[in-house]
């Protein structure tokens, strides 16, 4: 039997019955200790699950598999009933495998991965909604059913036409155990492309209220910029204490993005440069590039230097490619780009034969190398037969440039998107979606091999 756990991609390569590996069983290793000889390192992380309203809680089972430089399981771990992990770190491990197998499997590898503290892996199961206050609720715009015809409402990231109607329908879900949480940013954006925003506060509403013009205090200030620095789109954002809102888009000649600096504490836009699509047998390839930017309180913001996925990404995303065709450890090499990147990636999606979806992450520095991965035989037996749908290749940057074990420490500080870091956070993606799974592993090199970069087409919201 093939190997599926050795890395996310040989899923695509054996789907066609192509690519290498060892077929032998990985090593159960469920759970197992850490070696006689007591290292000095140490493993800490808490894994967390949180709901549709954003209710968080600690989770059990989840495994943590620490690999040495070939991928051989030298430790394993999982999660107690506070979602909590402490272990001996041993003197082979190079990587780090967590595993969330709960109705699926999610995987995340980092490649020369740094010891000690690993802080919050976070998973998401918006389809729990215990502890949640969901609830419909009817706005009565009545205010603003003539004087403001054609404008556009936002409740959060709800969108609604104002064309003479006197109420929308707003499904609101948040925690029953804070109040907080339950304040809504608001947006009224007028034909005339001036803008107000404001905040309402649902803890008290049950399934209805009234909006005012008295309701949007904060008038809107477009971002300024030379034609947004010629990016195909523009998100603008602002902050609510841990929460980022007043969430709105401008395409490049049209409609300004606008901040709220009466209501929001800091703002910024991120700036997107989209590639084509590639049709090519069951495979479609597309890009994107962004870059993220402080915006001041007047709308002022430095003009960024947005990346390009250029000939030297596709080239080495190609190589990549080609190289998977053999055996591992897979090498690949993005150290040319000229942006400053300090983290690549790779991942696939898919599902098992029950319809549970699967994916596998991994990350680590721009130039390096993909050992065969192995996982306990429990969990690699849930790779033994999945229907991929995409593989997606990224590159990840902060600042002037870090480096990956830097990069590593802002991830799990959190801090990247902190008030005093906000700058200069850029990205570079390729895409493939899978639509046969059965032809698309021998066609995704051939498909690559004369790309031609176009900035055009939708947008996809940043990692």
């Amino acid at each position: 039997m093939k190997k599926l756990g050795i890395f996310p991609v040989a899923l695509l390569l054996t789907a066609c019955g192509g690519g290498g590996g060892s077929s032998e069983t990985p090593q159960d290793t469920t759970p197992s200790q850490p070696p006689v000889t007591t290292p000095t390192q140490r493993i800490s992380l808490t894994a967390v699950s949180y709901n549709a309203c954003n209710v968080e809680t600690p989770l059990a089972g989840v495994d943590a598999v620490l690999q040495d430089s070939a991928g051989q399981v030298v430790a394993h771990y999982q999660t107690d009933s506070q979602g909590h992990i402490d272990g001996a770190w041993p003197s082979t491990a190079k990587h780090l495998t967590v595993v969330n197998a709960h109705g699926g499997l999610d995987a995340s590898t980092t490649l020369d991965a740094t010891p000690g503290e690993q802080g919050t892996v976070y998973f998401s199961d918006f389809s729990n909604e215990d502890g949640c206050s969901c609830r419909d609720i009817t706005v009565d715009v009545s205010a603003f059913a003539f004087s403001n015809s054609g404008a556009k409402l936002l409740l959060g990231s709800s969108s609604y036409s104002l064309n003479g109607q006197t109420d929308v329908i707003f499904n609101s879900c948040s925690s029953l155990a804070s109040s907080s949480d339950q304040t809504l940013d608001i947006q009224l954006m007028d034909t005339d492309g001036t803008a107000k925003a404001g905040k309402l506060d649902l803890s008290a509403v049950t399934n209805a209220l009234t909006l005012t013009q008295d309701d949007f205090t904060a008038p809107g200030v477009a971002v300024a910029g030379s034609q947004y620095f010629n990016a195909y789109q523009v998100t603008a954002r602002g902050k609510r204490g841990d929460y980022w809102g007043w969430t709105n888009n401008a395409d490049m000649g049209n409609t300004a993005a606008l901040i709220y600096p009466a209501v929001s504490q800091n703002n910024f836009v991120t700036l997107y440069q989209i590639g084509d699509q590639i049709p090519a047998d069951g495979v479609v390839a597309s890009n994107y590039a962004s870059i993220r930017a402080r915006v001041a309180a007047d709308g002022s913001v430095d003009e960024p230097n947005v990346p390009v996925v250029g000939q030297a990404f596709w080239g080495s995303t190609l190589a990549l490619l080609q190289d998977m065709e053999g055996d591992a450890p897979y090498f690949y090499d993005f150290s040319s780009e000229a942006d400053g990147m300090s983290s690549f990636s790779v991942v696939v999606a898919g599902t098992d034969t029950s319809g549970n979806n699967v994916s596998w992450l991994i990350s680590g520095p721009v130039k390096g190398e993909i050992p065969d991965l192995n996982l306990p035989t429990a969990l690699a037996n849930q790779l033994t037969d999945i229907n991929l749908q995409s593989m997606d290749i990224y590159l990840r940057g902060y600042g002037d440039g870090i480096s990956w074990a830097d990069f590593q420490k802002l991830q799990r500080e959190g801090t990247i998107g902190i008030d005093s870091q906000l700058d200069n956070y850029r990205i570079k993606d390729v895409y493939f979606q899978i639509t046969d799974s059965v032809t698309a592993g021998k066609k995704l090199s051939q498909s690559q091999r004369q790309p031609t970069v176009q900035w055009f087409g939708p947008g996809r919201d940043a990692k």
